[in-house]
C-alpha cells in the first residue's frame, strides 16, 4: 500500500467516526420513540374499545325494554287503553286511596288535573288525523282551493260553537284566541275605558281576569274587588259608573261555583246596559252545560283544551254583538 492510499484510509476513517456516531444516536432515539408511540396508541385503542363494548351493551338493554314495552302493549286487551273511572277505594292497612281516573296509555298514571285540562279520547286524535291525511289546508286569508275549504272549516266551527252554547250569529259572534288568557287580555285592550269607568271583579277570578285592571288604570279608570256577587248586583242601582264587571264561573282553585242568575239581575235593571260582563268559563264549560242565551253576559271567554284535551293553544271569545261593536280595535 503505498503513502497515499494510507494517508486516503485515514482520512476515510476519521470523517466516518465524527459524522456517524451522532447519526447512529438519532436514529437510535427515533426508534425509542416510535415504539413508546406504538404502546400509547395500543393503550388509547384498547381503552376505546372497552368504551365502545359497554356502549353497545347498553344500547341492546334500552332497544330490549323498548321492545317488551312494545309487546305488552299489544298483548293488553282494547278496554284497558280506554280511561277506567272507578270509585276511590281505601286500602285498610295503609290508609291509601286507589287511583280515581286511570290512563291506559300510560302504565301507573293517575291523572288528577282535571281542572286544568282534560284527556283528550283517541278518536278526536284519529279523526283530526284522517282530516290531514284526505284534505289539503289552505291559508284562509288567501284564494283558491285549499284556502276555501280552510275558510269553510272555520265558519263550520263557529256555527257549532254558537249552537253549543245555545245561541246562533244572529246575536253573537266568534273571535279565536290562543286561550282564555288571551281572550282577557284582548277584551282588557279593547274596552273603551274612561275616567268614570270602573271595572270590577270578584274575589275567586283567576289571575287573568285580575289583569284587566292594568288597563282600565291606564285609562283613568279605577277598578274594585268584589267579594258579594249578589250584594253587588243589589247595589247596582245606587251606582252612577259605567263599567265592567268579570266573575269565574267555577274557580279553578276551589272549585266554587257562582250564581250565574247574577247575570240576569244585572242585565235587566235599569242601569244594566251600562254595564258589560265578561263570565270566564273556561272551567266551567269544560263540565257543565251552558246556555249562553239564559245566561246573557256580554263576553263568554273559553279555552278548548279544557274542554276538549286537544289542541292545546286555542280558545274563543263568545260576544254579543252589541258587545262587540264597543270594542276599539
Amino acid at each position: 500500500m503505498s503513502i497515499l492510499e494510507k494517508i486516503n484510509e485515514q482520512i476515510n476513517e476519521t470523517f466516518c467516526v465524527g459524522i456517524s456516531s451522532p447519526a447512529q444516536e438519532c436514529a437510535n432515539k427515533f426508534e425509542n420513540d416510535i415504539c413508546s408511540n406504538d404502546e400509547i396508541n395500543f393503550r388509547i385503542i384498547s381503552f376505546l374499545s372497552c368504551v365502545c363494548c359497554i356502549l353497545l351493551v347498553l344500547l341492546f338493554r334500552i332497544s330490549w325494554n323498548s321492545w317488551s314495552t312494545i309487546e305488552t302493549s299489544k298483548k293488553r286487551s282494547p278496554q284497558s287503553q280506554r280511561i277506567s273511572i272507578s270509585k276511590p277505594q281505601s286500602n285498610a292497612t295503609s290508609g291509601r286511596v286507589e287511583p280515581l281516573i286511570l290512563c291506559g296509555r300510560q302504565n301507573n298514571i293517575t291523572y288528577l288535573d282535571h281542572a286544568g285540562a282534560t284527556l283528550y279520547n283517541d278518536e278526536l286524535v284519529s279523526k283530526l288525523a284522517g282530516l290531514l291525511r284526505e284534505n289539503i289546508y289552505g291559508n284562509p286569508h288567501t284564494s283558491g282551493p285549499a284556502s276555501n275549504l280552510t275558510e269553510a272549516l272555520i265558519s263550520d266551527t263557529r256555527r257549532k260553537l254558537l249552537e253549543h252554547f245555545g245561541v246562533n250569529d244572529s246575536t253573537h259572534v266568534v273571535v279565536f284566541t290562543s286561550g282564555t288568557t288571551a281572550g282577557l287580555k284582548l277584551i282588557g285592550e279593547s274596552f273603551e275605558w274612561t275616567g268614570l269607568s270602573k271595572f270590577c271583579y270578584h274575589q275567586n277570578a283567576h289571575t287573568s281576569v285580575v289583569g284587566i285592571r292594568e288597563y282600565a288604570i291606564r285609562k283613568g279608570a279605577s277598578f274594585e274587588c268584589i267579594q258579594n256577587l249578589e250584594e253587588f248586583a243589589s247595589t247596582l242601582l245606587e251606582r252612577d259608573s259605567t263599567g265592567l264587571l268579570a266573575f269565574t264561573a267555577e274557580s279553578n282553585f276551589g272549585g266554587t261555583k257562582a250564581d250565574l242568575n247574577i247575570v240576569s239581575k244585572i242585565k235587566t235593571s235599569s242601569v244594566g246596559s251600562k254595564w258589560k260582563v265578561i263570565l270566564d268559563a273556561a272551567k266551567f264549560a269544560a263540565t257543565n252545560p251552558l246556555n249562553l242565551s239564559e245566561v246573557k253576559a256580554d263576553f263568554t271567554v273559553v279555552s278548548f283544551y279544557k274542554m276538549f284535551g286537544f289542541p292545546a293553544g286555542l280558545g274563543a271569545i263568545i260576544m254579543t254583538k252589541d258587545a262587540a261593536l264597543e270594542l276599539t280595535p
